[in-house]
C-alpha cells in the first residue's frame, strides 16, 4: 500500500512540475519608425543625405529565437520564423510555460540549415514558404535576409523619382540580437514591445547610389552591421510601441499584373475585402482578414482599374489600383 501511494505521489509531483505554469502566448510587437515617425508606405521622410524618400516595401527575416524567462531559464523557440513587414506590428511566437520575460535573442536573417533548404518545402502561409514578391533567390543561394524598396528625390525637385531595390542574401549577413525586457503575463499574453529604427538601420548608406542591388556586397554587409552598431532594435521606454498605427492601404506594383495590397487598419475587428471593377461589378470577395497584412490578389484580372474596399465592423477603407499586363 505504501509503495502504491509513493507511486501516486511521484505522478502528482511530475504533473505539477510539468504543468505548473499556464501556457502563455508570446507576442513580438514591432513598431517601424524613421526619424521617430511611424513608417507608412507612400509617406515621405528625409534621409541623412537630406533627400526626400518614401518606402513601398520593407521586409526582413528573424530566426533562432531564444527567450530568457522566469529568473534566468532559457527556452529555445524551435522552428519559429518571422517574416517582418513594416506595416505589420504583431507576431505570435507561440505559447509556452512562461510567466515573465527578461531577454529575447534572435538572428536577423535565416539560419544556415533553413537557408539552404527550399521554400517549396513550406506552405505559402509559412514565413519560409513562397512569397509574393519572392523572398528567396532559389536553392542553393537561399533567402533574401532583407528587402528594402522605395524611391528617393535625386535632383532636389521635391519629387521622389529614383527607385531603389535593396535585397541581400548570404550566410555571412546573419546578425544576432539580444534585447532586454521586463515583461509579465497579462490575461495569458506577454507582449514584447520593440521599436525598429529604419533610419539607424540605413545609417550613412546612400539609397540613390544603391539603386537596384540584389546580392552580397560591402553595402549589404554595412546594412546588416548597422543592426548592432547603430542599435536598430530598441526596447524599454524608448520603444513606446503604439498599436494604434496610422490606417492606410498601399499598392505594391512590383508585379503590375498582380499587385499586392499592403494594409494597416484599425484593430480589434476582422475585415472583408471586396474588389470591384470601374463599373461597380464585384470581381471577388475575401472574408476574415486581419487588421494588418499583405494581400496578394490571386484571381486573374484583366488589365484595367479596380477598387479594393476593406469593410470592418466600424471601419471602411478603399483604394484604387491598376492591373497592367
Amino acid at each position: 500500500m505504501k509503495l502504491f501511494f509513493r507511486k501516486i505521489l511521484v505522478v502528482v509531483i511530475v504533473f505539477i512540475t510539468s504543468f505548473g505554469f499556464a501556457q502563455t502566448q508570446i507576442n513580438l510587437q514591432l513598431n517601424h519608425t524613421f526619424n521617430n515617425q511611424d513608417i507608412v508606405y507612400g509617406d515621405t521622410y528625409v534621409d541623412v543625405q537630406n533627400r526626400i524618400i518614401e518606402f513601398s516595401r520593407i521586409r526582413y527575416y528573424l530566426s533562432s529565437f531564444e527567450v530568457v524567462h522566469d529568473g534566468g531559464q532559457v527556452t529555445s523557440l524551435d522552428d519559429v520564423y518571422v517574416l517582418a513587414h513594416a506595416n505589420i506590428s504583431s507576431y505570435d511566437l507561440g505559447s509556452y510555460n512562461i510567466e515573465s520575460v527578461e531577454k529575447l535573442r534572435f538572428d536577423v536573417g535565416v539560419d544556415y540549415e533553413a537557408n539552404h533548404a527550399n521554400s517549396s518545402n513550406y506552405t505559402s502561409s509559412h514565413p519560409l514558404g513562397p512569397q509574393s514578391p519572392l523572398m528567396d533567390w532559389g536553392w542553393p543561394s537561399g533567402y533574401f535576409f532583407f528587402d528594402l524598396n522605395g524611391a528617393a528625390d535625386d535632383d532636389d525637385s521635391g519629387i521622389v523619382n529614383s527607385n531603389f531595390e535593396f535585397r541581400g542574401f548570404g550566410d555571412n549577413l546573419l546578425r544576432s540580437v539580444e534585447l532586454n525586457y521586463s515583461a509579465f503575463a497579462e490575461s495569458g499574453v506577454i507582449n514584447l514591445p520593440t521599436e525598429v529604427s529604419l533610419d539607424r538601420w540605413i545609417g550613412l548608406l546612400d539609397l540613390v547610389q544603391i539603386g537596384v542591388n540584389h546580392g552580397n556586397t560591402p553595402a549589404h554587409s554595412t546594412y546588416m552591421n548597422n543592426i548592432n552598431s547603430n542599435f536598430v532594435f530598441i526596447t524599454g521606454p524608448l520603444a513606446s510601441v503604439s498599436l494604434e498605427l496610422p490606417s492606410y492601404v498601399h499598392v505594391d506594383y512590383s508585379m503590375s499584373y498582380a499587385p499586392v495590397l499592403n494594409y494597416q487598419l484599425p484593430q480589434n475587428q476582422l475585415y472583408s475585402l471586396y474588389v470591384y471593377d470601374v463599373s461597380g461589378r464585384l470581381m471577388f470577395k475575401e472574408d476574415n482578414l486581419g487588421c494588418q497584412g499583405n494581400y496578394f490578389i490571386l484571381k486573374e484580372l484583366i488589365s484595367g482599374t479596380y477598387i479594393a474596399k476593406f469593410v470592418g465592423q466600424s471601419h471602411i477603407q478603399s483604394k484604387r489600383f491598376v492591373v497592367s499586363k
